[in-house]
């Protein structure tokens, strides 16, 4: 039990775990949903973007306020309580409502256009509590970006780039991960 009270209020671990959950729930459902006849490719692939960014972001936020409780019973908490709890809040809050809608995208004829705010919702929510969450935070613009494009060119653009923040995420994960550190710690700033 004290192993997984120690995990659970390890930020270090976080984001490896809620990327693999992100990474396979949209591997899963683009597996499911590949051959189903969507007229709408653009919608269907936003819908992912969608689901990668909320759940990574929506896990994460779930494992906050988690670590928040267990350090709050502990009696280790530092800091103000009710400050964490809402900082968890304004992130899980959206992101679960951006699931919900990216999933519905993924049926004909459910438009994308309450995935907008939402993600600008928890993308500004990131930037607001520090500019060192700008990584984690670029999906949520990218995604904007994505549903606003015009152009099949661009699109792809987005999605590389889009793949490539992941991808330097995943791997900084697994360096926290592996190390122990948090980014805080890794960068000096705790």
């Amino acid at each position: 039990m004290d192993l997984l009270l120690k995990l659970i209020v390890d930020e270090s671990k976080w984001l490896t775990i809620s990327l693999g959950l992100a990474f396979l729930f949209v591997l899963i459902t683009h597996i499911k949903k590949r051959k189903t006849p969507l007229n709408d490719h653009k919608r269907y692939i936003l819908a992912l973007l969608n689901l990668c960014f909320a759940i990574n972001i929506g896990f994460m936020g779930f494992g906050h306020l988690l670590a928040v409780t267990v350090k709050l019973f502990k009696g280790t908490l530092e800091g103000s309580t009710a400050l964490f709890y809402l900082i968890g809040i304004v992130l899980v809050i959206p992101s679960w409502w951006l699931i919900y809608y990216s999933t519905l995208m993924l049926k004909p004829a459910h438009s994308s256009k309450k995935s907008l705010p939402l993600n600008i919702w928890v993308g500004v929510t990131l930037l607001v509590l520090g500019p060192y969450n700008f990584p984690l935070a670029a999906p949520a613009f990218l995604n904007i970006a994505y549903d606003l494009n015009k152009s099949k060119k661009i699109g792809w653009l987005i999605i590389i780039l889009t793949i490539c923040i992941y991808t330097a995420l995943f791997i900084g994960s697994l360096i926290f991960f592996i190390s122990g550190q948090s980014f805080e710690q890794f960068k000096g700033i705790e």
